[in-house]
């Protein structure tokens, strides 16, 4: 099949968490072999405190 999404972004939306702070995400990757930065920010409940964490995600085809 010919490959046809190549969006820059893959996923970007807001996550609610369970009340472990705990939520999982899946979304389906642009056809794009490349490499994405993953960020995520997490606020706290009274929106007073927040971090954030960046990570890289390489995408790649065999050959």
């Amino acid at each position: 099949m010919p490959r046809t999404d190549f969006a820059d972004v893959a996923y970007c939306g807001i996550v609610r968490t369970d009340e472990w702070g705990k939520a999982e995400v899946s979304f389906k990757l642009p056809d794009a072999i490349t490499s994405y930065n993953i960020e995520a920010f997490a606020l706290s409940q009274s929106g007073k405190e927040w971090c954030s964490v960046k990570k890289r995600l390489e995408v790649s085809l065999p050959i």
